[in-house]
């Protein structure tokens, strides 16, 4: 049977609090540091994913008090697997969610990245006030995903699809979530305003990141069976469907210039994201994973 959501609403008060009375938010930049970021983009940045946090965690409330009585049904506690860079980008979208929810969640990271990941997450679950719902293990994810198999939980994994394979392979039965995507894509009708954004991408490409911009492409239509025309401005050797290209490149966002007609929800098992020029894409979707099974940051 599926539980309510959120147990107790105190962090999403605080969350609030946190949005919407702080008036030094570059002080908090400096609290929860993102390397890979100079201070006023991170800063930004960071904002906006706490933005798109604290509205999940509205629509999810409102849920559990509707008359359908809509749960969360993913256990008693999570294992979040983490890389090993941006430590608090990455737990706001995939650790957080959990604990605002109360549920007991661990995260795990690369070994030699513990202390600086223990360091910022430690002080993101003081900021939201889930501390005793998110924690950071000093054990190897190894042994971790060992002790977990075969609890009421589940684990998710951000990481390559190889991890993700592997750990299927040795724990076929265990609940595993992923979100596996490794570059950014640029899908559209029409050439121009995706060479815009694609320069855009570019221009903020980080040291490490699984949605650097990786291939723009150009399709007859924004549908999963439109025939693609063009990648990185080539005529491609094999024709292909759009379903087909982005199952082959799997990407973690794929982006598309606005436009005044709906764009599909799903697109291959993808979130197609709109992108103004001189704007980023919504949040909400990011990284879903049709292979890993993980349905974009803020849906769960």
């Amino acid at each position: 049977m599926n539980q309510p959501y959120f147990q107790n609403l105190e962090p999403l008060a605080q969350l609030q609090e946190l949005l919407f009375e702080r008036d030094d938010f570059e002080a908090l930049a400096r609290r929860l540091p993102e390397p890979r970021m100079a201070l006023e983009k991170w800063r930004d940045v960071l904002h906006g994913e706490l933005l798109s946090l604290f509205r999940w965690g509205l629509i999810r409330a409102r849920e559990s008090l509707d008359d359908q009585g809509a749960g969360q049904g993913y256990g008693q506690e999570v294992l979040c697997l983490l890389p090993y860079y941006g430590f608090c980008l990455h737990a706001i979208r995939r650790a957080a969610p959990f604990a605002l929810m109360g549920i007991p969640t661990t995260v795990s990271v690369r070994h030699d990245r513990y202390q600086e990941a223990s360091a910022v997450i430690g002080e993101l679950a003081a900021v939201l006030g889930v501390k005793d719902w998110l924690r950071v293990s000093e054990e190897s994810s190894a042994e971790l995903v060992r002790q977990f198999h075969g609890r009421d939980g589940l684990i998710v994994l951000t990481g390559k699809q190889s991890t993700y394979t592997s750990l299927r392979n040795h724990y076929p039965d265990a609940r595993i979530i992923a979100a596996t995507g490794c570059c950014g894509v640029v899908l559209s009708v029409e050439e121009q305003p995706a060479r815009v954004i694609e320069e855009q991408r570019q221009e903020h490409r980080l040291p490490v990141s699984c949605s650097n911009h990786g291939y723009t492409v150009l399709a007859e239509a924004l549908t999963p069976q439109a025939a693609v025309l063009a990648i990185n401005g080539a005529r491609p050797a094999v024709s292909s469907t759009v379903q087909e290209l982005l199952g082959q490149l799997h990407p973690s966002i794929v982006l598309t210039p606005p436009s005044a007609l709906p764009l599909p929800d799903d697109l291959g098992g993808y979130s197609l994201l709109a992108c103004e020029e001189s704007a980023a894409a919504s949040l909400d979707g990011f990284g879903r994973d049709p292979l890993g099974g993980w349905p974009g940051d803020y849906r769960i």
